[in-house]
């Protein structure tokens, strides 16, 4: 994992009667459909009253209008609702679960697996991911936690061959995106190349 991220619960900043995690039996509580909320709840012994939307920001204005009395999703996104409410939410602080984010690449792609790994542990070393955690969540207020150590568990063996493609003429489409509106995936993929990508080669002089 490059970051392990955790469950946490947002309630509104005079609620006084969810503290813990069992606080949240028989209450309320909204998340995300999808999310691995119910299941982390149900492990924990916990019976909430759930509520699904598709988006959180639908989940924290149930929350404004009294609809839920809880929210519970990862800390990272619950944190950036929190600071956008004008201190209306507030987080309570427990653990909820404990979710190791990963990177994703091409089965048996050793070599590549290799590369990330000894990526993520130079920039562990070297200081960079903690910057980088500090210019994102830790503007949000959540303290920089320990960095995970990658995990570097047996090869996969050779990668399988690609398959042939046909190519299309190209079409001309309308972008979706302006350059000024750049897509969801350009926004999180640009920080992690940033981090991963080899040191460039310096020049003789």
């Amino acid at each position: 994992p490059y970051y392990v991220a955790g469950q946490d619960i947002m309630v509104k900043t005079d609620n006084a009667s969810i503290k813990t995690i069992s606080d949240l039996n028989g209450k309320k509580v909204c998340t995300g459909e999808g999310s691995t909320t119910p299941a982390n709840l149900t492990s924990k012994n916990v019976n909430a009253d759930l509520t699904l939307f598709k988006t959180y920001p639908e989940c924290a204005e149930a929350l404004r209008q009294g609809r839920v009395e809880a929210v519970v999703t990862d800390r990272g996104i619950l944190v950036g609702l929190v600071d956008a409410s004008s201190r209306a939410f507030k987080l309570v602080g427990v653990n909820v679960s404990e979710e190791p984010l990963g990177i994703g690449w091409k089965k048996g792609d050793d070599a590549f697996r290799s590369f990330l790994n000894d990526r993520l542990d130079a920039i562990i070393a070297s200081g960079e991911w903690k910057a980088a955690y500090d210019k994102t969540l830790g503007k949000l207020g959540l303290p920089p936690p320990t960095p995970p150590k990658p995990d570097r568990f047996a090869g996969t063996g050779t990668p399988p061959p690609v398959a042939a493609t046909t190519t299309e003429p190209a079409t001309t489409t309308t972008p979706r995106h302006s350059p000024t509106q750049p897509s969801a995936a350009r926004l999180h993929v640009a920080p992690l190349h940033h981090l991963l990508a080899a040191p460039p080669t310096p020049h003789p002089a």
